[in-house]
């Protein structure tokens, strides 16, 4: 296609790196030809795009959960089950003795 090589992705995961975002994906559609715009002028056109997006982007901290099944807890200590799940990290001391 022409597209002179490293002038897209490369720039754009530097600026990604940069504000320690993983798992991100940015996409950029350029209109305007790379012939014109050169090898400087790509990498600044890319880099721009994927700054503009984090600056109006809205994150949503994503937290990983695990499915734990239990068995033989006495009735009582149940609530404390669903407190420890309700909570927003584990809590070993909710669950005192049991």
């Amino acid at each position: 296609d022409g597209e002179p090589s490293g002038t897209a992705g490369r720039p754009m995961r530097a600026v990604l790196e940069g504000e320690g975002l993983v798992g991100v994906v940015v996409l950029v559609t350029r209109y305007y030809g790379g012939i014109k715009l050169g090898t400087g002028g790509l990498v600044r056109a890319y880099s721009d795009a994927a700054e503009a997006v984090i600056r109006e982007a809205m994150f949503e901290l994503v937290v990983d959960r695990v499915r734990l099944r239990v068995s033989g807890i006495p009735v009582a200590h149940v609530s404390k089950l669903y407190q420890l799940g309700a909570g927003d990290r584990y809590d070993a001391s909710l669950l005192g003795d049991v």
